[in-house]
């Protein structure tokens, strides 16, 4: 789970180049983000966001997990089931 908030997606990015880089040859890495769709929370980007930042900095990767906050509004929860990378 990539979980660090600095207000930007390079905390997420600093925290995904130290996984890489302590994860073992053809091992398939899907990082996990957590927030909320379009809304910033403190110094939590939106999802959205997180995501753009990981495709900016890793184009080849291919699985991202998330964790979304909507559940706390179901209606909302309900309108989102997948994103897509690309």
């Amino acid at each position: 789970m990539l979980y660090s908030t600095c207000g930007h997606g390079g905390c997420i990015i600093d925290e995904l180049a130290t996984v890489i880089a302590t994860t073992p040859p053809r091992v398939k890495l899907c990082p996990a983000i957590a927030g909320f769709w379009g809304v910033a929370k403190g110094a939590r980007i939106p999802l959205e966001s997180q995501l753009s930042a990981l495709r900016n900095a890793y184009p080849s990767l291919n699985c991202v997990s998330h964790f979304a906050y909507s559940w706390l509004d179901l209606k909302s929860d309900r309108e989102r089931r997948s994103c897509k990378l690309n």
